[in-house]
């Protein structure tokens, strides 16, 4: 697949996710973990474990599964930073930043309270360095 197509359809299902009610929850981390088994070592996968993430945070019998997508969306972007050349890696650096911050959502969840704040600030500080400034309040 190539990648224009695979950006079309992550965009497209993002925009099914955010505009979907709730009781169409389940479908939505259905068709999103299906389309993670196809998906490269990328920053698509990166999306769409964040998107994972973000979505399993509703459901208190999946947020150590959506912990574990923030993780891995987290490991990958500082994978593919050491590569990066400067252009891309800004947008990996976003995507580490993401990742952080969906591991914060989960451990306050969880009740990890100090390890929360932790990943807020490792969030706040990517953001403040790449000029985000919509962005740094999102906790």
């Amino acid at each position: 697949m190539n990648r224009g197509l695979k950006y079309f359809l992550l965009s497209a299902l993002s925009l099914i996710i955010f505009n979907a009610s709730v009781s169409a929850q389940k479908f939505n981390i259905d068709s999103l973990e299906t389309v993670l088994k196809t998906q490269g070592k990328d920053t698509f996968r990166i999306n769409t474990l964040n998107l994972l993430s973000e979505l399993l945070l509703f459901n208190t019998d999946s947020l150590e599964r959506g912990k574990l997508m923030a993780e891995e969306a987290l490991r990958l972007s500082q994978t593919l930073l050491k590569s990066a050349d400067s252009i891309n890696a800004r947008a990996l650096r976003k995507k580490e930043g993401d990742a952080f911050n969906n591991l914060g959502y989960h451990a306050d969840r969880l009740d990890e309270f100090e390890k929360s704040i932790d990943y807020y600030f490792k969030s706040l500080a990517i953001r403040k360095e790449l000029g985000l400034k919509r962005q740094s309040a999102v906790l």
